[in-house]
């Protein structure tokens, strides 16, 4: 499930080392033969001359394994990803706002989204407040899936490819925030259209020059579920680590998760280091050199 929201939501206030002011790093151990690499992701960036780093593109073909937060292209994940769409109960929004506020998040789905919202009221709220995201990228041309990609990429090529949890590990974390929360935050990203653009363009802006440092810092803005943070972050990065030293020894990976997940005393880059890793930051830039 890698949701922009997620990224948008995943927070940890420390102070980056120089090493994390990026979104790709080469991996390497003295013991160990292989080489690997550590990708940032965003779920979706747009814009006409926007393509995938040549550098990336390239570290991604000499690797023989693709690690991921959730494989989705396995059937179980896919299927227990359409299991885990809905919240119940079913009427939470109708519980949890006002009639006033209720009425409108209807119009704001169907005028802004452009979506029948009995068709949509039952979903979650995370999977709800990614549809607005992406609506308010508004992107003019085919957005750039950076998951998607690497993923059918990876199946084109045979590539195996390993996921550090499941579709319902993600669900959990979600599930461990009260609902009436997370319609808060809902309700707050679906009712200041501008605010949450102008917080995206500029996460989107720094993301694709490059710059991890900013991209850390402007997620670190966003504080809507304080005291759930370490798990949606934090926790999950220690849980990844401990099986990251038994893959990368077996064969040169490529690692793409989240940008968000890098950087802090609890990133992956930091968590990688500590274990005697060398972590060589790669300079890379979106823009279409073609």
């Amino acid at each position: 499930m890698r949701y922009l929201l997620v990224v948008a939501l995943s927070l940890y206030f420390a102070v980056l080392t120089p090493a994390q002011a990026n979104i790709f790093f080469k991996v390497s151990h003295p013991e160990q033969q292989p080489t690997s690499y550590l990708f940032g992701t965003m779920h979706m960036v747009c814009g006409v001359d926007i393509a995938t780093p040549k550098p990336v593109l390239n570290a991604f073909e000499r690797s023989q394994q693709l690690v991921v937060e959730v494989n989705l292209a396995e059937p179980e994940q896919q299927l227990a990803l359409q299991q885990n769409v809905l919240q119940h109960p079913a009427d939470y929004l109708e519980q949890a706002l006002s009639n006033a506020q209720y009425l409108q998040l209807k119009s704001l789905v169907e005028e802004e989204l452009n979506l029948p919202f009995q068709q949509v009221s039952a979903i979650r709220p995370v999977f709800l407040s990614a549809l607005f995201l992406q609506n308010y990228l508004e992107c003019a041309t085919a957005p750039l899936r950076l998951d998607e990609f690497f993923t059918v990429q990876a199946n084109r090529t045979e590539k195996m490819i390993v996921g550090l949890e499941s579709v319902v590990d993600q669900i959990s974390l979600f599930d461990a925030i009260p609902l009436d929360l997370q319609v808060t935050a809902l309700f707050e990203l679906a009712t200041e259209p501008n605010q949450s653009k102008q917080s995206l363009q500029q996460l989107e802006q720094a993301y694709l020059t490059g710059n991890g440092h900013e991209v850390y810092q402007l997620i670190q803005d966003q504080d809507d579920f304080g005291d759930y943070q370490y798990g949606l972050l934090d926790h999950r990065n220690v849980q990844w680590f401990e099986k990251l030293p038994k893959l990368l020894a077996s064969q040169s990976t490529f690692i793409a998760v989240g940008a968000g997940h890098l950087g802090g005393s609890n990133g992956l880059v930091a968590l990688l280091e500590n274990a005697g890793y060398t972590v060589t930051p790669i300079p890379v830039s979106f823009v279409n050199q073609d």
